[in-house]
């Protein structure tokens, strides 16, 4: 049977059941002062992540290095100008290393840092361009030239830089004046094949529509509640159409705009969270195949955790404490590689001296399943769950030659045997796969018998 067929069965054969979202215990990581905004990349070649750290107050960069298991090293501190409040990654001159650019409220408003694949940055002193008060910076190829380009939000306008390949950019190029924006996000909205651009602001959302050539044209925003902060943008009802998930800072709780795929959206439904939400980010927690999200709550100090249904509504799963610490900006991707999504926050000490921290939680969620409901009666297997050592033996007494077949839930064969004999007991090791629900299908050359194994 083709692994296609086998994944066909495997999804039939077992109905998952939604698990509430839980992470382990916070872990904390010092960086410099004030921390406003992360992001993340290989910054050393290793093929882990690390983490980057805009210091308002310091002025640098903290990089921890991560070890793959979800811990990170202490962090190295690199100068990137005045008042760091927002930062992002790409390879910003085609080098094949990730580089950094941030967006200061201070002199030298966009500041960018090359990486040397190492984890080391160097300073780039060549950008004089002048940008008046960015507060949020995103990075995408708006003009379609392969180049990597980047949009800042300001409190007056939206800034185009567009790049010229090795980490120069043309001068800034403004769009949507009159409005003080607070957070940006870039997708592609319309399904056009060209990057858009979505911004919260005191006055709505804003959606910036890209034609292909570094140009953009807004219409009129469109309402979430009070004080919009901080976009995240998924598909959150299942109609493989981006929708927008908002944080109004002043009405605690988030709004979800449900997209067209026009770049339209509908009318808001809003969702209660904790105090002063400030920052938002949506990945599936639960692997349940649904988008949940995640916000930070500056005031009562604490993360939310909202589990998706599929049909743009949520129900909050589990709140997250921070302890002393006002969070102020969260991401979220797999830290220790066991496939499933992980958060990091930046976040200062709430008795003073802008002390910060990088907090990391490490997800926790297991998936539940419900029974086999497929024909494996006359299979038996034990333990289940198990480690990955397990046995497996046929209930019907006869001496057989069968042919057994493992798959893991990607429809990937991982283990093959077309001697086995079932009516004996037969002992089979995963040890070297990971986690996770695997299929086992046996063949005895009239019937076909499929059983689910779980290997914790």
């Amino acid at each position: 049977m083709r692994p296609k067929y086998l994944l066909f069965i495997l999804l039939a054969c077992l109905q998952q059941v939604n698990a509430q979202i839980s992470f382990s215990p916070k872990i904390d990581y010092a960086v410099g002062y004030n921390p406003q905004s992360l992001c993340y990349a290989d910054f050393n070649g290793d093929n882990i992540i690390d983490l980057a750290v805009a210091n308002l107050k310091g002025g640098n960069v903290s990089i921890l290095l991560g070890d793959g298991l979800g811990g990170f090293e202490a962090d190295s501190n690199f100068y990137c100008g005045a008042f760091p409040y927002s930062i992002c990654t790409a390879d910003l001159n085609n080098d094949g290393k990730a580089d950094l650019a941030t967006a200061n409220m201070g002199p030298w408003n966009e500041q960018t840092l090359f990486g040397n694949g190492s984890g080391s940055f160097i300073e780039d002193t060549n950008y004089s361009g002048q940008i008046d008060s960015p507060v949020a910076i995103v990075n995408a190829d708006f003009n379609n030239d392969s180049i990597i380009d980047l949009a800042l939000a300001t409190e007056y306008d939206v800034t185009i830089l567009i790049g010229k390949g090795l980490g120069t950019f043309a001068d800034p190029i403004e769009f949507a004046s009159g409005y003080s924006y607070s957070s940006i996000i870039t997708a592609d909205f319309n399904k056009d094949g060209n990057a858009d651009l979505a911004l919260t602001s005191t006055s709505g959302i804003f959606i910036l529509m890209g034609n292909g050539l570094g140009s953009f044209s807004m219409a009129a925003p469109f309402a979430a509640n009070l004080s919009p902060r901080s976009i995240a943008t998924a598909d959150f009802n299942g109609d493989a159409i981006l929708d927008l998930a908002v944080a109004n800072y002043l009405s605690n709780d988030i709004s979800i705009l449900i997209g067209n795929g026009q770049g339209s959206f509908g009318t808001a439904t809003n969702f209660a969270v904790g105090t002063y939400p400030k920052s938002i980010v949506s990945a599936d927690f639960n692997n349940d195949n649904k988008m949940d999200i995640a916000v930070t709550n500056e005031y009562s100090s604490d993360v939310y955790l909202l589990e998706g249904n599929g049909n743009g509504s949520f129900l909050t799963s589990t709140i997250l404490t921070v302890g002393n610490l006002y969070p102020n900006s969260i991401i979220s991707a797999d830290f220790n590689k066991d496939g499933k999504i992980d958060l990091a926050l930046a976040a200062v000490y709430t008795q003073g001296y802008d002390t910060g921290y990088v907090e990391v939680f490490l997800n926790s969620t297991t998936t539940e399943v419900s029974q086999l409901t497929e024909n494996n009666k006359q299979l038996k297997l034990y333990p289940n769950p198990n480690k990955g050592v397990f046995t497996i033996e046929f209930n019907e007494n006869q001496k057989i030659k069968e042919n057994i077949e493992i798959y893991n839930a990607s429809g990937k064969k991982v283990y093959s045997n077309s001697k086995i004999q079932l009516q004996n007991a037969n002992k089979i090791d995963l040890n070297k796969e990971p986690p996770g629900i695997y299929l086992a299908s046996i063949y005895d050359g009239e019937n076909r018998y499929t059983t689910k194994i779980i290997v914790q």
